[in-house]
């Protein structure tokens, strides 16, 4: 089991992507209280939505590909230029 998982702001923008091989709530209690992302990402963040998968490469494909279709700001640029091919 793994999950993706968007951050979103109050205007439903996509502003950083994830994924997990661990509890959700593991992993977002991780993010908010060690957090890697600058304080700016973590202030803005208004909704998080995930998605369960079967496998943590389902997660990671899938965190590629969100992440080149929303471009989030606070996601690494080698991420966002990572070629998507299926």
């Amino acid at each position: 089991m793994a999950f993706t998982y968007r951050f979103k702001d109050i205007y439903d923008n996509t502003i950083y992507v994830g994924y997990t091989g661990q509890q959700m709530s593991e992993r977002m209690n991780q993010h908010f209280t060690k957090g890697h992302l600058p304080k700016e990402c973590y202030q803005s963040v208004a909704k998080i939505e995930y998605i369960k998968w079967k496998t943590k490469s389902d997660a990671q494909l899938m965190e590629i590909y969100f992440i080149n279709k929303y471009k989030p700001k606070f996601n690494k640029q080698n991420k966002r230029n990572d070629a998507l091919t299926i």
